[in-house]
């Protein structure tokens, strides 16, 4: 039901989102100042609605057992910086700096399916942004160790932070940190449980790290630099 519900609500919506982008653009012509704000609020609760219906697709296909993966060579580095990229302009709305530096000026070639990647970086950064404050920085490294054959993309925020008891159980479904009311943040508290999830199934994994609340959070979303085949449930 959930798979069918999410399908039917996700067409229509796609085309809100995208009549309102163009509006807000004036490709109908000269948009008030008040209008657009307005609009602009609008599309922001369009797309974290979008975020919510895959999020539900997503918990249904793993639970189904139907989460697949198509694995390619692709450089982590240059899609890491794409995604960046796309979300400076929602940072930018909230007043924080999203910034991409990179430790290494060459390509992190790995194997991995390239649209589950692009939302766990997606995901990861998302939740850096929801829990940063007005005028804090969120880094986004990407690195990569020759010896441990791994490859590494770290989301460093200045957001609220995590105590050791929520370290225990971040990754669980439908988790959400204890004060995520009291500061206005909205989510299903799904996506670092599915952005698991989906690392996992690519032979890699996110960890997280956090001296404790009010002091950041760092999440890391590591893979093999060898990769792995794809796997097909």
């Amino acid at each position: 039901f959930v798979s069918i519900a999410s399908h039917q609500l996700r067409s229509p919506l796609t085309s809100v989102r995208g009549y309102i982008s163009m509006i807000i653009e004036g490709s109908y012509g000269e948009v008030n100042p008040k209008v657009k704000e307005v609009l602009t609020h609008v599309s922001d609760a369009s797309r974290h609605m979008a975020l919510s219906i895959e999020d539900y697709l997503n918990v249904s296909r793993i639970e189904a057992g139907n989460m697949k993966y198509e694995i390619a060579d692709y450089d982590l580095k240059k899609l890491v910086k794409e995604v960046v990229v796309e979300l400076v302009p929602v940072a930018e709305k909230k007043g924080i700096k999203l910034e991409f530096k990179p430790a290494t000026e060459e390509c992190v070639a790995v194997k991995l399916d390239i649209g589950k990647s692009r939302q766990i970086v997606q995901n990861l950064i998302d939740n850096a942004l929801k829990y940063t404050k007005d005028t804090g920085t969120i880094t986004v490294v990407v690195r990569k160790d020759i010896q441990a054959k791994k490859a590494y993309v770290d989301v460093i925020d200045q957001g609220i932070g995590i105590s050791p008891e929520g370290l225990k159980t971040l990754f669980q479904k439908f988790e959400r940190a204890k004060n995520a009311n009291e500061i206005n943040v909205t989510g299903t508290g799904l996506g670092l449980y599915i952005a698991r999830t989906m690392a996992n199934g690519m032979g890699g994994d996110i960890t997280v790290a956090s001296e404790g609340e009010g002091k950041g959070s760092t999440f890391t979303f590591v893979m093999p630099l060898n990769g792995i085949e794809a796997k097909w449930n």
